[in-house]
Formats: C-alpha cells, structure tokens, sequence
C-alpha cells in the first residue's frame, strides 16, 4: 500500500451508535486491500461467517490465496471468541471495535494508520469519557424485571484507556455490553479541512465517476429540497455533510429520488460513498454543526 492511500480518511463515523459488522471489518482490517483483488472477498467471507450466511462465505473463500484465507480465518476465529454469534448482526460501537482492533493486531500483527489516526482525532476532541461494562440484556424477561422496578446495575465503571488496552475488561462482547457513561467534547476550534484536498481524497479513495455522481445527487437532494433532513450544515468533526435520522432511510430516499442516476452501481458501493460525504444521526445537539456552506 502506498504512503498517500495509508494517510486517506477513514470513513466510518466515530460519533456513530454502532459499526455494522460489514463495514468494520471492511475498513478496519481490510482497509489495505479494498481496490485489490481479494480484499473485497476477504471481508465479505468474514462478515457473512459471523452472520450465518454460509453461501456467500464459502463463494467467498473458494476465490482466496491460501494466505488470505488464511488470515481471514484467524479473524473469525478471533471474533468468534469475542461473541461475534451474538452482536455480528447487530455490530458494535465504535469504541468497542477499538479493542478489538487493538488486540487483533497485538496478536497477529498489522495495522491501519488511517483508523489508529481517526481514533486519536476523536479521542482528543471528545473530552473525558468514562466507560462502563455491564452484562449483555439478552431476554424479555430480564427487561421486564427492570420495568417492574427490579434491581438495574448500571455496570462497573472502567477508564477508557484501561478498557482499550486490558485484554481481561469486557473481552467478550456476548456476555458484555459497553456503554459511553460520560462524554464532555472539548470546547476546541476544530481543525479546518481544505475543501479541494478533502474532495481529492474523497475522489481518489471512491473513484471519480461515484465520487462524481453520489455528489452531484446530494448536491441536487439539497438544493431541491427533495431530502428535507438532508443538510448543507457540516459537522465539525469530519467536514461532512449531514443528515438527521438513519443512514438507512439517506440510502432509500437517494434510491426513490435519484435511483435512475444511481442504478450502475451496488447498493453497498452506494451505502459506502453517501456515508463518505454525509453523517447521518438521530439528533444534532447544539455545536456538533456549522453553518451551510
């Protein structure tokens, strides 16, 4: 991998509820090798193991290196120990993702600079943040119990810098749940991003022609007014622009809009260059966004 691709920006949204599988092991531990042959089945053999969806995974596999399934097989095996049958459809949290990155790496090997420096970034904006790991809700019954006004244990506390790198704090995600207990953003000027480097890179990371075509569909949703959640505003944190509600529903109504524009390309291909140019939250508090542009 080239110097210039290594420092591209890493496109998932740190500020997101959760990370699917899909996308977290793509951009995670594949980031490497997302244009190259083999990175795409990597990825698509890992996350379709985790989620039972055995067609696709083995399709997947039989187009591998040995090497590479090699490699892929040791991180399903390494997210299996983490309870992946449990959350691999659901996903995880950013930070959570974090640990396992971490601990992956300090047991095989590897690294992504472009997430490990996406990590910092939020980590120094994002203040003091307190952890805290407590047992995976996993029936009705218990969530009734806590209804009915039983006993509810908020779980214990844990520094973040403790739960990041002790391999023995909430190591399996099935049995453990994580959740941010205190989050106060620094008040800091963020760093200003120069449009025409950050287009670059969007073009170069996506491709020119999806760059070109996603953009131009976004541009036209806001203007138009044909995607009223849509916005010109962006957050301060990525430079992107914004969207108030599910990134789901962003991806369904570019579909419905501009679907005749869009059509050439996969729906995942789609999902992954709108979530490079938009973040899409439920809410926006006051400070998380700039004016339009």
């Amino acid at each position: 991998m080239t110097a210039s691709r290594e420092q591209d920006a890493f496109p998932l949204d740190f500020g997101a509820v959760s990370w699917t599988t899909e996308s977290a092991v793509k951009w995670i531990f594949y980031r490497a090798d997302a244009d190259a042959k083999g990175g795409e089945e990597c990825s698509l053999f890992v996350s379709s193991v985790l989620e039972g969806l055995s067609s696709p995974a083995q399709q997947a596999l039989e187009s591998l290196t040995p090497d590479k399934q090699r490699g892929a097989k040791n991180l399903v095996s390494f997210l299996r120990e983490r309870g992946a049958e449990v959350w691999a459809s659901d996903g995880l949290p950013p930070i959570v993702w974090s640990k396992v990155a971490i601990h992956y790496w300090l047991q095989y090997g590897g690294g992504n600079l472009a997430f490990m420096t996406a990590l910092s970034d939020w980590l120094r904006e994002s203040g003091e943040v307190g952890l805290r790991v407590s047992p995976r809700t996993r029936s009705k019954s218990s969530e009734n119990a806590r209804k009915d006004g039983g006993p509810k244990w908020k779980g214990a506390p844990v520094s973040l810098a403790t739960f990041l790198l002790d391999p023995l704090v909430g190591g399996h995600f099935g049995q453990r749940q994580v959740t941010i207990d205190k989050h106060e953003p620094k008040r800091v000027i963020p760093q200003k991003v120069v449009k025409a480097g950050r287009d670059d890179a969007l073009r170069k990371m996506l491709g020119t022609n999806l760059y070109d075509t996603v953009k131009s569909v976004i541009d036209d949703a806001i203007a138009s007014g044909s995607i009223p959640k849509l916005s010109r505003k962006k957050d301060l944190k990525s430079g992107r622009l914004t969207y108030t509600g599910m990134h789901s529903e962003l991806c369904e109504a570019i579909d419905q809009c501009y679907g005749q524009r869009t059509q050439k390309y996969k729906p995942s291909t789609l999902e992954r260059a709108i979530r490079a140019l938009v973040v899409s939250r439920k809410s926006w508090p006051t400070g998380t966004r700039g004016r339009g542009g």
